[in-house]
């Protein structure tokens, strides 16, 4: 999808990072944004209203279903509908898995592999509305390299590495799952990204 002119994109984890620089190129290309991100993301808004986008933002923890659930309305209420949802919300640790401190492993797993479930899963209705209504009706899960392979890095990201296996899986499931609607389902998987 290249002409995304009034289409309403929902960015995960939107407020820095590759997040948002999916909701600038959103913006670039004319689409109405939707930053959802834990962080307050007014920094992000203003730059991207100065550059002429329209752009609304909420907090909420892609963790959390019930704060999903509320920005996946809160989105629809705003905007109308939803056509592209950018499930890119993540985070990471360092650390073999027998390394790793086990309370950051599961914050890992739960915004990684729980938190691209509860996108998926609040913003399904509105992306298959969007579809039944003839509308453009994208799901871009934010994966990575490490969802293709287990890199041989000296400071490895293991639970990292484990979550974004589990990324790839939830977006080919997603495909077959949301395919049959007309949703269009795609996995972006980049290498190492200078990020905050």
């Amino acid at each position: 999808m290249t002409d995304l002119n009034n289409a309403v994109v929902a960015v995960t984890g939107g407020a820095t990072g590759i997040g948002l620089a999916l909701a600038r190129e959103a913006v670039r290309r004319r689409a109405r944004v939707m930053i959802i991100d834990v962080n307050d993301a007014e920094e992000a808004v203003a730059a991207l209203r100065r550059e002429g986008g329209t752009v609304e933002s909420t907090i909420a923890d892609v963790a959390e279903l019930a704060d999903v659930r509320r920005a996946a309305a809160e989105t629809v209420d705003r905007f109308g509908d939803v056509n592209v949802v950018c499930n890119n919300a993540g985070t990471a640790a360092l650390g073999q898995l027998h390394e790793v401190d086990p309370d950051r492993a599961r914050r890992v797993l739960r915004v990684n592999v729980e938190g691209a479930f509860h996108v998926v899963h609040a913003f399904a209705s509105a992306l298959r509305a969007s579809a039944a209504a003839g509308s453009a009706a994208y799901l871009l899960n934010t994966g990575s390299e490490h969802s293709l392979g287990v890199p041989p890095h000296v400071e490895p990201m293991s639970i990292y590495t484990v979550s974004k296996y589990a990324v790839l899986g939830l977006t080919m499931t997603a495909h077959r799952d949301l395919g049959p609607s007309g949703i269009g389902v795609s996995m972006l998987a980049p290498g190492w990204t200078l990020t905050d």
